[in-house]
């Protein structure tokens, strides 16, 4: 499990509070055993708690921004990729834009939750900061990209569950199968879940 205990000099605010960057400049490694990001565990970081069509009072202080990478091999820059062996991850209460490719990227990774998160957009969820751009306006990735993966949850029931998925430059939300693999993308619930929109519901 990682969690987040950051400090120091703020990199924004949100809602009046201190909110934090983590810039890449080099591509991460693919996750490829259960891991859970838990953006939450962040002081001051706040759950959304309104029932749509309400707009999100959620709270996000810790962004994951991939604009140092958008130059740099954009086809193979995810911002979070999770591989084979990833099976049961969790990601959760994160920023994540400005990422060559996917935002969050799986590939042949199962049962893997997404909840919570703000995947496109600033960290207010308002302005579009789309993943999958190469600098030229070129389709580059998506804002979540699953590749051969099953048993994916975007989102859930609950108002806390709700991601943005919003400004991203292939699409929002992609799921299917990759070429090399016999396994097909199946049984994925995609739900509750602002895709296309700001976070004010517009």
């Amino acid at each position: 499990t990682i969690r987040f205990d950051l400090s120091g000099t703020q990199d924004f605010t949100n809602t009046g509070k201190a909110g934090y960057t983590i810039s890449l400049t080099d591509r991460l490694p693919q996750i490829t055993s259960a891991v859970t990001i838990d953006g939450y565990s962040q002081t001051d970081a706040q759950p959304n708690t309104q029932v749509a069509p309400a707009p999100l009072n959620t709270i996000l202080l810790v962004e994951i921004d991939g604009s140092a990478l958008t130059n740099v091999l954009p086809d193979q820059t995810p911002c979070v990729p999770l591989g084979s062996g990833a099976d049961g991850s969790i990601i959760n209460f994160l920023v994540i834009p400005n990422c060559g490719s996917d935002g969050i990227q799986l590939s042949e990774a199962n049962n893997v939750t997404i909840t919570g998160n703000f995947i496109g957009t600033d960290p207010t969820g308002l302005i579009d900061q789309g993943n999958g751009r190469d600098n030229t306006g070129n389709c580059a990735g998506s804002g979540v990209g699953g590749y051969s993966s099953n048993h994916i949850t975007v989102g859930g029931t609950s108002p806390e569950d709700r991601n943005v998925i919003a400004g991203n430059q292939c699409d929002d939300l992609f799921i299917g199968n990759e070429s090399h693999s016999a396994n097909p993308s199946s049984e994925n619930i995609i739900q509750g879940n602002y895709v296309g929109l700001g976070a004010d519901g517009l």
